[in-house]
């Protein structure tokens, strides 16, 4: 009489066992939907992402931004693709990604933590901090492009301080590395004005038509800034600007000499502007005097390499009555 109720029961049993309680399956749920957001973290970054992944992740940053986000490989794709999309980097960013680090990462999360570490601490010229997380970054960086970008901003840093030899190092070691043509970019920018603060024109003129070269191509492709992500001053910005142009004028000298001319003469007006620049960056940066000047020796070196480009009276008869071009009248052209 108990035969068929015995069957059933182990027929069943394996059924009963294997089923999720309703609590079960509701702590599964948000683990889920983590999952979730960092595939669809991963496919922005990766450049293919669709509408429902660009909508999570705009959620997530939102999220980032209040604190609230706790699993670690979240933050710190979060907090990247927060700054490359050009955002401001939250409150909570710097915060967060400490937490984020006493946790368990891959190699290459942790070695971002540590460049955005390094974002952060070049956004407050914080350049000794800086540098020390740009040097865990390249113990755990192991891809071209991440080690790339730590090398340049790592050269960066250093060529603030003053180092311009080890900048060079660092700048020639991302060059030769596979990397984005931004960061290609900003290699050559920087080996352009490296060799400008040691008063080698020739290089200056190499590297500067280097990066206009490879700026030209991705200029196409992105409306950024090439230098949006290295926290450049007013100053420092002029210098960046003035290279560009001196290498459009480079690259342009032999095939359209009035476009080189008028290359040159813009990136004349940017480093003659200076006086300008300074002021501003009183009003509108951290103060030049709580750091190295070296916005301004990047000016001046460029001012005396570009030699007679610059002459005032080579321009005078074409610049506005009224006095110096930099202080109203034509301003330079920043199209690259």
């Amino acid at each position: 009489m108990f035969a068929p109720v015995a069957v059933c029961c182990l027929v069943l049993a394996p059924t009963s066992v294997a089923a999720q309680s309703i609590w079960e399956r509701a702590k599964q749920g948000p683990l889920d939907e983590e999952r979730e957001v960092q595939a669809a973290i991963e496919r922005v970054l990766l450049g293919y992402g669709d509408e429902r992944d660009l909508l999570r992740v705009r959620v997530a940053l939102i999220t980032l931004s209040r604190g609230e986000v706790s699993d670690p490989r979240s933050i710190v794709w979060l907090v990247r693709l927060r700054r490359e999309m050009g955002l401001m980097p939250a409150v909570v960013s710097e915060r967060l990604l400490r937490e984020a680090l006493r946790s368990r990462l891959s190699a290459t999360e942790r070695g971002w933590a540590y460049l955005e570490l390094s974002h952060l601490a070049l956004r407050e010229r914080n350049l000794d901090v800086a540098l020390a997380r740009l040097n865990d970054a390249l113990a755990h960086c192991w891809q071209s492009a991440h080690r790339a970008e730590a090398l340049v901003l790592r050269g960066f840093v250093r060529l603030r301080q003053s180092d311009e030899d080890t900048a060079i190092l660092d700048f020639a070691a991302a060059r030769a590395l596979s990397a984005p043509r931004r960061v290609a970019v900003e290699a050559h920018l920087g080996l352009a004005l490296s060799h400008a603060a040691r008063g080698d024109g020739l290089r200056l003129a190499q590297e500067a038509r280097s990066a206009y070269l490879v700026e030209a191509s991705r200029a196409t492709v992105s409306r950024l800034d090439p230098f949006w992500d290295l926290a450049l001053g007013p100053l420092e910005q002029q210098a960046a600007r003035a290279v560009l142009l001196w290498g459009k004028a480079e690259a342009l000298s032999g095939t359209n000499a009035e476009a080189a001319e008028l290359s040159r003469r813009n990136a004349c007006l940017l480093v003659r502007r200076s006086p300008q620049a300074i002021e501003k960056s009183r009003l509108e940066g951290p103060a030049l005097e709580e750091g190295p000047v070296w916005g301004a020796r990047a000016v001046a070196a460029l001012l005396g390499l570009f030699g007679d480009a610059c002459d005032e009276r080579r321009w005078q008869q074409n610049e506005p009555s009224g006095g110096d071009p930099s202080a109203g009248g034509d301003e330079p052209s920043d199209e690259i």
